[in-house]
């Protein structure tokens, strides 16, 4: 128990307090009146300490709890990309260049993908220049058997086709005789553009000038129509736009010949053959070759563009391979053959400004 007097106005009062054994405090103020007990409730102030220390607990793991997350958070937006750069870089790794990685990341993450993005495509530029190269120097094979090809064999191309000549000229009034050597004539002709076409594929060098591309197509469809001798009609339609690009002529000369030959060999007697010339968006020509044939059987359409692959029982599986590289590895463009309806194929033939050359 304690007491504690106080003295105020001449009165004397005193104040004690008692606990009882239930743990009730109790204050007495004994004045010179009366005495007042007043009960203080000490079990009310434990569970308040006990409620706040409680609160103090959930809320330290609650902060805890919000830490851990963000910090997950953080991490998994920081590991993900690294996850896909490492996935990309294994690709890369085995040969597939060109791999990007997509992410909006900024600081030295998004500085290492955005230098990991350029190395990619940086490799894939080298890979593609190299495989270009690979091209140039198996072309420069090429026209050293070419060029002893036509070497080899032209000159006694022209010998058959000037005994050929002689001999139907002795026979003047024997129509099967001028048949077969008009047939004969038609196979040395074809057999020397064959070799014209390699020597303008194998060719490295050549005079690089500004070429008008309709009327380069309508020198070449003429040229076959006459070979054609009236079995099938060729027509060159032409835009507005007449598109030139910079180019050697024997390449693309060889190249639009070998279509168009193509287109006609597999046309019906009375057919139509369509030559389109258009401006490519960008620059350059597109030259569209449309036929009216059976159309490209399913097997050799995946082999369209290796050598010796044919339909024609006389063909020697050339012209399209020819075409096509000389498109790719001489003009930056390319070729593709699409089935029409209700018949027949379209060859589309994309052209650039000749690769290493001027601009047109």
């Amino acid at each position: 128990m304690t007491t504690v007097q106080t003295t105020g106005d001449g009165a004397v009062s005193s104040t004690k307090s008692r606990t009882t054994a239930g743990g009730t405090g109790f204050l007495f103020i004994e004045g010179p009146v009366a005495r007042t007990r007043i009960p203080i409730p000490e079990t009310g102030v434990k569970e308040a300490v006990t409620r706040f220390r409680t609160r103090l607990v959930l809320g330290s793991l609650g902060i805890v709890a919000v830490g851990l997350l963000a910090a997950a958070f953080v991490a998994h937006r920081v590991a993900r990309p690294l996850v896909e750069l490492s996935r990309a870089a294994r690709t890369v790794g085995e040969g597939a260049f060109g791999a990007q990685v997509v992410t909006r990341e900024g600081g030295e993450v998004g500085e290492a993908i955005a230098a990991f993005n350029q190395m990619s495509s940086r490799l894939e530029a080298l890979e593609r220049e190299s495989l270009a190269l690979k091209e140039r120097e198996h072309l420069g094979e090429m026209g050293e058997v070419a060029r002893g090809m036509a070497h080899a064999l032209r000159n006694p191309l022209h010998a058959v086709g000037l005994s050929v000549d002689e001999l139907a000229s002795r026979l003047p009034d024997d129509p099967g005789a001028a048949e077969m050597a008009a047939a004969a004539r038609r196979q040395i002709a074809g057999v020397d553009g064959t070799i014209r076409s390699f020597l303008a594929l194998a060719a490295e060098g050549g005079t690089e000038e500004d070429v008008d591309i309709r009327s380069l197509a309508e020198e070449v469809a003429l040229s076959v129509l006459q070979g054609a001798r009236g079995r099938v009609r060729v027509a060159v339609e032409a835009g507005e736009a007449r598109p030139r690009i910079c180019a050697v002529v024997p390449e693309l000369r060889a190249a639009l010949h070998a279509l168009v030959v193509n287109a006609v060999e597999a046309s019906p007697e009375g057919a139509r053959i369509a030559v389109r010339v258009e401006a490519r968006d960008g620059g350059g020509a597109r030259v569209t070759v449309e036929d009216e044939g059976p159309g490209l059987p399913g097997e050799v359409r995946s082999r369209l563009f290796t050598p010796h692959v044919t339909t024609k029982p006389s063909g020697s599986g050339m012209g399209l391979f020819l075409a096509y590289r000389i498109a790719t590895t001489r003009y930056g463009g390319g070729l593709a053959l699409e089935e029409r309806l209700p018949r027949g194929t379209r060859a589309v033939l994309d052209l650039g400004p000749r690769m290493g050359g001027r601009p047109a």
